[in-house]
């Protein structure tokens, strides 16, 4: 059989499992009292951005620097590489 498995065989009428009420009960409650977004989100998210990006490069060679370092180590001690 090729495609999707359909989720609900009988179209959808069967009744949720409390745990499935419960969670509509939660979501709904959610819904009704919706959070307002912090106005100051963006610019975290950015500076947040920027800092990460600037420290990738470096971060990257480390992590270079110390599997070569991790390597020799293995091959002077007669270890194979898996």
């Amino acid at each position: 059989m090729t495609g999707g498995f359909p989720v609900s065989p009988n179209g959808g009428t069967d009744r949720p499992s409390p745990a499935e009420e419960g969670l509509l009960q939660h979501l709904h409650a959610l819904r009704e009292d919706a959070p307002e977004p912090a106005a100051q989100l963006p610019a975290v998210v950015m500076r947040t951005a920027r800092w990460q990006a600037a420290v990738r490069p470096f971060a990257h060679a480390a992590g270079m620097l110390l599997a070569g370092v991790g390597d020799s180590a293995r091959v002077m001690v007669g270890g194979t590489r898996a």
